[in-house]
């Protein structure tokens, strides 16, 4: 599979706030597939860009109009071998939790002191269970990410939240969230060097 057609596809995902928990549930492909072919770790077969192609409601044409992403030419600089800090470690911490939660489309819990949520939007009745312990938890799977559509302020978070019997516009205050715990996907372990592929599958090869 080429690079510039990979770099399209993973485009494709972060314009419509896509990520690959949501991908596996509208394909039925396994997520650590999912993520392997798109890093370009593993040869994607046609079928797989048949089906992803489908999910993400491409057309044959979008195919001959794809941009063009070119190698950049080498340059005689000296770079920086360090990638810029993608987060502010001087920032708001919880938003830089939060931002790379949802960056990543990982799975995550946050807890709240209950006390501070009265102004929320979540319901009393939803709240009165956690205000002996004054936590609230809330887990965010990344398969809805998308849904929640999460608005950063200065003071809070505004995101939409599955409750009960209905949806919530809710906004919890940066000051009232006092922990986070991700669930990330795990990695595979490296295969040996004598693993084989299955003959028969047809993988595709692109050259542009």
């Amino acid at each position: 599979m080429s690079e510039p057609l990979l770099a399209w596809l993973r485009e494709l995902l972060q314009k419509r706030n896509l990520n690959t928990s949501a991908l596996s549930q509208s394909t039925q492909l396994p997520r650590q597939r999912i993520r392997r072919i798109l890093s370009g770790s593993e040869d994607m077969t046609l079928d797989e860009l048949l089906i992803l192609s489908e999910a993400l409601e491409l057309s044959p044409g979008d195919f001959v109009n794809m941009p063009t992403f070119e190698e950049p030419a080498p340059s005689l600089q000296v770079v920086d071998e360090e990638p810029p800090l993608a987060i502010d470690p001087f920032g708001n911490h919880p938003e830089q939790l939060f931002r790379v939660g949802f960056d990543l489309g990982c799975d995550f819990l946050f807890l709240s002191k209950t006390s501070e949520l009265e102004d929320s939007k979540i319901p009393g009745r939803i709240l009165a269970p956690y205000l002996h312990d004054d936590s609230f938890p809330i887990r965010l799977d990344a398969t809805f990410h998308k849904h929640m559509n999460p608005r950063f302020t200065p003071e809070s978070l505004r995101i939409n939240l599955s409750l009960d019997d209905g949806l919530y516009d809710c906004e919890i205050p940066w000051h009232a969230i006092f922990r986070v715990v991700f669930f990330p996907e795990t990695p595979d372990e490296p295969e040996g060097p004598d693993t084989e592929e299955v003959p028969g599958t047809p993988h595709l090869r692109l050259v542009t």
